[in-house]
């Protein structure tokens, strides 16, 4: 009898393996139905503090400035970032294609985004609003050549006002233009009128960052904090005169 294996284990083995199989067959349903919430809750309600950064079109005789219109998506997320949550570069350019049912597209062959398009892309990804743009280069000449920026802001649901930017320079000082249209646009979005918007553009962005911290708490009555973020932008900046007229009236 010692030689004789026991049955009883191999009694237990189905009821245990259907055990698991329905065990995972559980887990697999849950993530379905987490998955299907999910695009569905994105659909009904994207965040407006999210936007999608499309890929800006390239014009003008500069053919050297091609390389902005998918670096310009990089560019101003991270300039953008702190201020309004970004989408990933990569999943915004891939919900692009997939909607175009070109998975493998290559990125020169990308057609330009158009705002229904734009529209439906963000709201995919769960943005609230969309960002398009457009880089216009001159001629290059002995001097170089000049660039201009420029960038509307989109909410992909209501009717609210786009925001819209655009700033000029030279070929060669693009970080510093993207750092300027990305502060306009951030002016504007604040509430800022063009005239104001254009004089904070020439902000330093970290300063720029800490003055509208500091708008936003002036406008909930946290005042203390207020101040803070207007001597931050004023240590960042020795020169931003607004934020030294808000931190006195504060």
């Amino acid at each position: 009898p010692g030689t004789r294996p026991s049955g009883r284990p191999a009694r237990h083995r189905v009821p245990c393996a259907r055990a698991m199989a329905l065990a995972a067959a559980a887990v697999l349903l849950g993530v379905t139905v987490a998955r299907a919430r999910h695009v569905a809750a994105v659909h009904e309600a994207p965040d407006a503090g999210t936007v999608a950064v499309m890929p800006f079109r390239v014009g003008g005789a500069d053919s050297s400035l091609h390389y902005l219109r998918e670096g310009m998506v990089d560019l101003l997320a991270v300039q953008l970032t702190g201020v309004l949550r970004p989408v990933n570069a990569r999943v915004v350019l891939r919900a692009l294609d997939e909607r175009a049912g070109d998975r493998d597209r290559r990125p020169d062959r990308r057609p330009d985004p158009l705002p229904e398009e734009a529209r439906a892309v963000a709201r995919t990804v769960g943005a609230g609003r969309f960002l398009l743009g457009e880089v216009v280069g001159g001629a290059r000449g002995a001097a170089g050549g000049t660039v201009t920026l420029s960038a509307t802001l989109v909410a992909t649901v209501g009717d609210a006002a786009p925001r819209q930017a655009a700033v000029t320079g030279a070929a060669d000082s693009v970080p510093v233009l993207v750092d300027r249209l990305a502060a306009r646009l951030l002016a504007l979005d604040a509430g800022a009128d063009a005239q104001r918007a254009a004089t904070l553009g020439v902000a330093p962005l970290p300063a720029l960052r800490a003055y509208l911290d500091g708008e936003a708490a002036y406008r909930r009555r946290t005042f203390t904090v207020a101040i803070a973020r207007y001597r931050d932008a004023l240590r960042l900046d020795s020169g931003f005169a607004l934020a030294g007229l808000r931190l006195g009236l504060v």
